[in-house]
């Protein structure tokens, strides 16, 4: 399971490279901004700021992901790695980890340098949990929708485990707490700025467990000729 983890990463370096440039690249400038303008009097401009630069994460993040699933999905990847002396429950632990670790990295090291950076030089970098916890929330659902619709030959079964069960809940849920942010925050700030930053890991952690279902799914699957 670990050889097929760390071969998969190494087919993809280059793709995981990308984001891991741009992401301190944007620290760097955003940190370099916020550092000249700290002393001026601007808070609608740092605010702005900090939406713009949560955005460019963001969208890095949503083209890597993409471009990497996208490029599995073309070249069949369940398909050869069916052939391989693995059990469905090894592959599926596989790409849980392919898909998790890489993730909870990112978000880890946003944390950690998101405070490191406001104890040290009182400045509050952008902090994109939602963005990207909104982005695991939807991929992780389309890869459990993917599996539903596999576990059955019938179309009817299909598109009720696939759509209706998984991909409908999965924009309801999302839908909620992008519709609710408003009343969130203006709760949630009452216990201070900085609890309302990092409770935002929520939305990842609510992606977390959605994709811990996929583990199961995956083994249920009559078919990985996709």
């Amino acid at each position: 399971m670990w050889q097929l983890f760390k071969s998969e990463l190494k087919y993809y370096q280059v793709a995981f490279a990308a984001p891991i440039f741009f992401t301190i690249l944007f620290q760097a400038t955003e940190f370099f901004v916020l550092y000249i303008t700290s002393d001026l009097d601007i808070k609608s401009v740092h605010s702005k700021n900090v939406e713009t630069w949560g955005g460019f994460y963001s969208l890095v993040i949503f083209i890597s992901i993409f471009s990497i699933w996208s490029t599995r999905f073309q070249e069949k990847r369940e398909r050869v790695l069916t052939i391989l002396p693995l059990t469905a429950k090894q592959i599926a632990l596989g790409r849980f980890w392919f898909a998790v670790i890489p993730l909870t990295i990112l978000v880890f090291y946003l944390l950690v340098f998101h405070l490191i950076v406001n104890c040290v030089w009182d400045i509050s970098l952008s902090l994109p949990l939602v963005q990207l916890g909104v982005i695991f929330i939807l991929f992780a659902g389309f890869i459990r929708a993917r599996d539903d619709w596999f576990s059955h030959w019938n179309f009817g079964r299909r598109f009720q485990n696939a759509f209706v069960s998984v991909l409908i809940i999965q924009i309801i849920v999302v839908v909620l707490f992008v519709a609710l942010s408003e009343s969130y925050e203006g709760s949630v700030s009452s216990l201070g700025k900085a609890f309302y930053h990092y409770v935002k890991i929520i939305f990842y952690l609510l992606g977390l467990v959605i994709m811990n279902t996929t583990i199961f799914s995956y083994q249920k699957r009559k078919s990985y000729l996709s």
